[in-house]
């Protein structure tokens, strides 16, 4: 999502064009465009945008015109004119017709739901925003902001990812005397309690694998590990990607006509041959799925909506080099209803994974 002036943040035409690049894979995407005159961005803005894109397929386009500000219509033929917007299959735009598009064909305002790809944690367009924008209004501060609150959201690729750069590989934790002392690092890497009576708790759910749980304000967080035996000590994955928090998954749906729901987080272990590791890596993936649920008294009433499925992998073992390493990455899936059966949304994307280069890459279904 990308907002104009609505919901408190104002983005300029200098502003769309410098951030542009960042979106240059992106397949869904929201606007929403309101403002006077030079403090929301104009349809000129808007094909500044648009000249970096070039996989976008739906886009949702809410328009709130104010005095002086030009109409719909001007926006409509900007997206019929620039072949960034070219790759479009479907667009939600009240107030236009196919007319308006002139030759770009497409489904007009056949969109069911809202297009919310939230996504609140690291991986996200933050870091490629931070590259690209060197302008005063655009403080790091301000862009953690966007993607913090939801006024700029990373939209999501079909079923496609919402993490930056792939991950390479990195050193573990430790070496720890024994498990119990592996369980106090995970402990003291959960969120701070809110009051001193929601105390943390490790356990081993499985052979070489840890989950720290703190239970706060009735809500649960669980952080998996995976732990690796050798000689000298036990090892865990640093990386805290693993961390989900009930509420995650469910709190990127949910509006006037739809509510939330999601699955707790579920976890699987494996052994495989990875390049970059001696024998067979440990390989943990968990996932955690929400989706959205048409309200009663709305069309559709009780069918399944939206969805996007938390996905972190992690793959661990002895380096080439003899260390103890691990590759961990996080992404988000995202499923559209306007892909296909409804149905299919209510079943988690799980990623596909591969290491090239030395880096860990995902690629949603």
């Amino acid at each position: 999502m990308l907002t104009g002036s609505l919901g408190g943040i104002q983005l300029t035409d200098k502003q769309m064009a410098a951030i542009g690049p960042a979106f240059a894979e992106v397949e869904h995407l929201q606007l929403s465009c309101r403002g006077a005159p030079g403090k929301a961005f104009s349809p000129e803005g808007l094909r500044a945008f648009g000249t970096h894109l070039k996989k976008l397929r739906y886009l949702s386009f809410d328009f709130y015109r104010v005095e002086g500000q030009p109409p719909v219509t001007a926006y409509a033929r900007v997206i019929g004119e620039t072949p960034g917007f070219a790759t479009l299959r479907a667009l939600d735009m009240e107030g236009i017709t196919d007319h308006d598009l002139g030759t770009l064909k497409l489904k007009l305002n056949q969109l069911t739901g809202v297009l919310n790809f939230a996504q609140k944690d690291r991986y996200s367009l933050v870091p490629r925003l931070e590259k690209l924008v060197s302008e005063p209004e655009f403080s790091r501060r301000t862009i953690r902001s966007f993607a913090m609150r939801g006024y700029v959201v990373a939209a999501m690729f079909r079923c496609g990812l919402a993490h930056g750069d792939p991950a390479s590989l990195v050193e573990m934790s430790g070496p720890f005397l024994d498990l119990p002392a592996a369980c106090e690092h995970l402990e003291a890497a959960l969120d701070p309690p809110s009051t001193p009576s929601s105390p943390a708790r490790c356990k081993q759910l499985d052979a070489g694998l840890l989950v720290a749980e703190r239970a706060d304000q009735g809500r649960v967080q669980r952080l998996y590990a995976i732990a690796l035996h050798r000689r000298d000590g036990w090892w865990t994955s640093p990386d805290l990607g693993h961390a989900y928090k009930d509420g995650d998954a469910a709190s990127h749906f949910g509006s006037n006509c739809c509510h939330a729901a999601e699955s707790a987080p579920r976890f699987a272990t494996w052994h495989d041959h990875v390049a970059g590791f001696r024998g067979a890596a440990t390989v943990l993936r968990v996932v955690m799925h929400g989706w959205s649920v048409v309200r009663k008294g709305w069309p559709d009433e009780g069918q399944p909506g939206n969805s996007a499925t938390q996905v972190s992998l992690t793959i661990c073992g002895t380096t080439a080099s003899g260390a103890a390493g691990c590759y961990a990455a996080r992404a988000g899936c995202a499923c559209a209803v306007g892909d296909g059966e409804p149905a299919r949304c209510l079943r988690p994307q799980i990623p596909r994974f591969s290491v090239e280069s030395d880096h860990l890459v995902l690629a949603c279904p």
